[in-house]
């Protein structure tokens, strides 16, 4: 036998029988098919295995970023989880709400109950209540701009309206019902 051959050796009287290729480097595999890999598709086959590792663990960065951010953004669920099945609402109907649930406040109240708080301020130049910087960034309010004429001009002008969150309605009224039950 050759010296660089991998095969092994058989029997002399085997040698005939031998299959064409038993001195080729084949695996056994290969044989049973009747493939045989020429250099660049084992190369490829490499590449192929790194890519594989690599897709894998940027998979797993992703997956570990993503939990993460959910996890830091779980403020940011709750709230959309709160206002799944309920819309933003005016204050006047916030009143009416909390005169339905037994505390007795009009419109204008709330106004100045909202702004002695510290929930709203009223903007002289708009001549309208809004919401304050922290309300609008702890979600219990928005601002809502409806449209409408102006009656001696004709333009189109937008004015600003407080809307109270689901999540701001709970707070507003556990706040008011705690605060007239204590005093």
């Amino acid at each position: 036998m050759n010296c660089n051959q991998i095969t092994p050796t058989v029997l002399a009287e085997e040698k005939d029988f031998r299959p064409w290729c038993a001195s080729c480097a084949l695996k056994q595999e290969d044989r049973i098919l009747g493939s045989f890999e020429t250099l660049p598709d084992v190369d490829q086959r490499i590449e192929l295995a790194f890519l594989e590792k690599q897709l894998k663990t940027l998979g797993q960065e992703y997956d570990e970023k993503a939990r993460i951010y959910l996890e830091d953004d779980s403020e940011r669920k709750e709230y959309e989880d709160s206002r799944a099945g309920e819309e933003d609402i005016p204050v006047a109907r916030l009143a009416e709400i909390m005169r339905q649930q037994g505390l007795s406040i009009g419109r204008n109240q709330l106004y100045v109950w909202l702004r002695k708080r510290g929930f709203a301020y009223f903007d002289a130049l708009r001549n309208r209540n809004l919401p304050t910087r922290q309300s609008l960034d702890k979600k219990r309010m928005t601002i809502e701009y409806k449209t409408y004429v102006e009656k001696k001009s004709g333009r189109l002008k937008q004015s600003p309206q407080i809307q109270i969150t689901p999540l701001g309605q709970a707070f507003f009224i556990r706040a008011l019902a705690e605060e007239r039950s204590r005093g």
